[in-house]
């Protein structure tokens, strides 16, 4: 199944659903959030795709999938 993550922070919903095997993409608008959970996958050994977006990007994003 594939997931997004709006607002993904440190990444714990996205690791979680990642380890069970779900495709997880977590999207947050904090630069240093999003560099923290690469941190926490890359030690939970899972690799969800993290990306950048404000408020619109994210409603855009939303809206397009």
């Amino acid at each position: 199944m594939a997931v997004l993550d709006v607002g993904c922070g440190p990444g714990f919903f996205s690791i979680i659903l990642s380890q069970a095997g779900h495709q997880v993409t977590g999207v947050d608008c904090a630069a240093g959030m999003l560099e923290r959970a690469r941190l926490n996958a890359e030690f939970s050994g899972v690799s969800p795709n993290f990306f950048a977006a404000g408020l619109y990007g994210t409603a855009v994003s939303v809206l397009l999938l």
